[in-house]
């Protein structure tokens, strides 16, 4: 049937964005800008982990399809291209709809390369700019390099957050420490923070503020909640390391 057809490429649609850090106002829009457009109105309801869209028929029936969100990244590139595609939507007919979702949600992320560079560039950089010297940048660099080796092998695997994020600050200053007790650093404070940005939820954090300002008050204090829980097992995981090894 068409209208089932388009119900679950809308909603395919917003999963997509929800998946990778865009806001739930925006996936609810999206879903309705698609259906409006094939001459169909689709109401939904978006949370963090998951979507219910409910089309109305010309026949008065109505169908529902739901979906659960069970994995979130940030890739902002897809955010982008689903908003593109919402944006140009009446340039389509529902088969071009098709393909281009499906292209969009098979598409590879950055090359390793890119990855490796831009890990290693943000922790350093974000060194210099809290106070570190030049030798806390090339310690905050290694440890960039080391954290993406860590995130990338682990990416795949179906790991609590909490606990990817706390292994990962025990991990960066275990090793802040041990540059710094051979000389290699200046400031052990000053090298932690660089590559421990790398993990901050900043996106979520913003998303959530934005959810709330749109209304969406359940979205933003789950994504509020996501981001607390996220930057506590950062500061448990460094606090441990800290208090038994720094001295």
């Amino acid at each position: 049937m068409k209208e089932t057809l388009i119900l679950n490429l809308s909603t395919k649609a917003g999963k997509i964005m929800l998946e990778n850090g865009g806001e739930t106002y925006r996936v609810e829009r999206i879903i309705k800008n698609i259906g409006k457009n094939f001459g169909y109105n689709i109401n939904s309801y978006a949370t963090l982990t998951g979507i219910i869209s409910t089309l109305e028929t010309h026949e008065k029936r109505y169908l529902t399809n739901t979906l659960r969100i069970e994995k979130r990244t940030i890739d902002l590139d897809k955010v982008q291209k689903i908003n593109e595609l919402s944006d140009n939507i009446e340039k389509f007919d529902i088969n071009e709809v098709e393909d281009i979702l499906n292209n969009i949600s098979y598409q590879k992320g950055y090359k390793i390369f890119t990855g490796v560079f831009s890990y290693i560039m943000i922790s350093g950089i974000f060194s210099l700019l809290y106070g570190g010297d030049f030798k806390d940048f090339i310690g905050s660099s290694i440890i960039g390099f080391i954290i993406f080796i860590y995130t990338h092998f682990l990416s795949n695997l179906e790991i609590n957050t909490f606990f990817l994020n706390g292994l990962g600050s025990m991990i960066i200053a275990t090793i802040s420490i041990f540059l710094n007790k051979i000389g290699v650093t200046s400031s052990i404070d000053m090298t932690i923070i660089g590559p421990l940005m790398l993990f901050v939820p900043g996106l979520a954090l913003t998303n959530a503020v934005r959810d709330v300002i749109n209304g969406d008050l359940m979205a933003g204090l789950a994504r509020g909640l996501d981001a607390f829980f996220s930057a506590t097992s950062l500061a448990i995981g460094t606090g441990i390391i800290i208090t038994f090894f720094a001295n």
